[in-house]
């Protein structure tokens, strides 16, 4: 198969793969809200958020896999494609244990400054516990995504987005119907996340037979070739996570837990958006890599400028609509409670969201928010790192 229609057939299955989420989470939301109640799902999303910042001890290492093995395997050089996986996993031993550690410490802290009322926060403080372990595991099995990531193995990685967001939507439903709460949401969140990454280690192993990895410290140069790269993209997360991922913390602390579910509705429909360019402009890192490797900058420079006027197309008709008709579309969406409060809160967030969209591509959301990584959705009741 040509490079161009490799590059086509992941775009359209990233979009696929979206377009199947969106949908499942969008009808679901309603139900996972009007069941857990505006208190419980507002605590649900502040450990959500909480758990989102853990995010950056990735420190940048997922997008730094993804482009040194694209750019050293089209080199040929599976030893050091191999050395610098193994890096990468070495590294995100380490920061899983200190993840889980610090899930502890929040777990005992959170519920009382966040003013969670009592009944809560006993589950609260374990739903973060859980959360947190989900999050260390699924920082391991994202180098795994990472590699197939940079094999342009984007079939395979939207198959398994699809089966996962299937299994954990037909959990969420019948743990809600049989009266279950945030607990049993984390702990299945817990089971499907374990199971998605195993998946994640078999596929990489088979697709890219020379893998061999070597748990033990990575030499120094590997060290600063890794960090060499995903020192910037750390820097693009610190900077989306304070952007995106904020206001749902200073909600909950100045306002009130129940106020959350509000404020995340709107917030919600802004997420959808950044998804839906997310999906479109995923590719371009493991690409653009491999152009790089070739030498091939006139190539790099048209992806910047195609990619660029892709995401505006894609975002921009969705944008206008709600800025128009965002309040009404809630208030079918979720119900009448939430329209105005809502729906302010759309409005606002769109206009940032607009200026936004040109950057989605020179950044291209090396966060760990697509496919096994990413971050908690309320909506699904789970983190997707």
């Amino acid at each position: 198969m040509s490079e161009g229609n490799r590059f086509a057939r992941g775009v359209a299955i990233n979009w696929l793969a979206f377009g199947f989420s969106s949908c499942v989470a969008f009808f679901l939301s309603p139900f996972v809200v009007h069941h857990l109640g505006n208190v419980a799902y507002g605590v649900w999303t502040l450990v959500i958020s909480l758990i989102s910042y853990m995010g950056l001890l990735d420190l940048g290492l997922r997008g730094a896999v993804v482009r040194y093995v694209s750019r050293l395997k089209a080199q040929d050089d599976h030893r050091s494609v191999n050395r610098t996986v193994s890096a990468a996993l070495w590294l995100r031993f380490w920061i899983s244990l200190i993840a889980i550690l610090i899930g502890l410490i929040l777990a005992h802290y959170t519920p009382e400054y966040f003013h969670v009322p009592a009944e809560l926060q006993s589950p609260a403080r374990l739903a973060i516990t859980v959360a947190a372990t989900s999050f260390g595991a699924a920082l391991l099995g994202g180098v795994f995504g990472g590699i197939l990531a940079a094999l342009h193995r984007f079939d395979l990685l939207g198959a398994v987005a699809m089966s996962q967001t299937t299994v954990r939507a037909l959990g969420v439903v019948w743990l809600l119907r049989e009266g279950h709460g945030i607990i049993a949401l984390a702990c299945w969140e817990f089971i499907v996340i374990l199971t998605v990454n195993l998946v994640l280690v078999l596929l990489a192993f088979r697709n890219y037979p020379q893998l061999e990895i070597v748990l033990q410290k990575p030499a120094e140069e590997i060290l600063n070739a890794i960090w060499g790269f995903s020192a910037y993209v750390f820097i693009i997360q610190v900077c989306v996570q304070l952007m995106y991922y904020t206001d749902n913390l200073v909600v909950g602390a100045c306002v009130s837990a129940a106020s959350v579910t509000f404020y995340s509705i709107g917030g919600t429909l802004i997420e959808y958006i950044r998804q839906l360019t997310s999906s479109l402009v995923t590719m371009f890192l493991p690409l653009a890599s491999k152009l790089e490797a070739e030498g091939q900058r006139q190539k790099l420079q048209y992806l910047l400028i195609k990619g660029t006027n892709a995401a505006l197309a894609a975002a921009l008709p969705v944008e206008v609509a709600l800025l128009f008709r965002g309040p009404t579309f809630i208030r079918l969406w979720m119900g009448s409670q939430y329209a105005t409060e809502s729906g302010r809160v759309l409005m606002i967030l769109l206009l940032g969201h607009i200026l936004s969209v040109t950057t989605h591509t020179s950044a291209n959301r090396t966060d760990q928010r697509k496919f096994t990584d990413g971050h908690l959705r309320p909506d699904m009741g789970q983190p997707s790192f």
